[in-house]
């Protein structure tokens, strides 16, 4: 099984709801962990630029803890702008499996 996570990560979310997110889907997989499944988690960034933080072709993929350290240490950019281009992160998107 695999589970795809994606962060808007663009200017207009803000660094407080950036952080809310992310640290809501680390409670998820945790929660997901404790059912005693080990799926292979894909995640994905996205503002301007989209980012692939976890590709499921990752052999730790499917390590709920690994994956949750990964999302643990995203950290907001204000660097990034709005108006993503949407077949841009449909090109990064299939990089994950998408």
């Amino acid at each position: 099984m695999n589970i795809y996570l994606v962060i808007d990560a663009s200017d207009s979310v803000g660094e407080g709801n950036f952080s809310r997110a992310r640290d809501v889907l680390v409670q998820l997989i945790e929660k997901i962990s404790s059912y005693g499944v080990s799926p292979r988690y894909g995640v994905l960034t996205f503002a301007t630029d989209p980012n692939v933080v976890v590709s499921t072709g990752n052999p730790e993929s499917s390590d709920a803890d690994w994956v949750s350290t990964k999302l643990g240490e995203l950290k907001y950019d204000r660097k990034e702008e709005a108006g993503a281009e949407t077949r841009e992160h449909q090109e990064r998107g299939q990089e994950i499996g998408l």
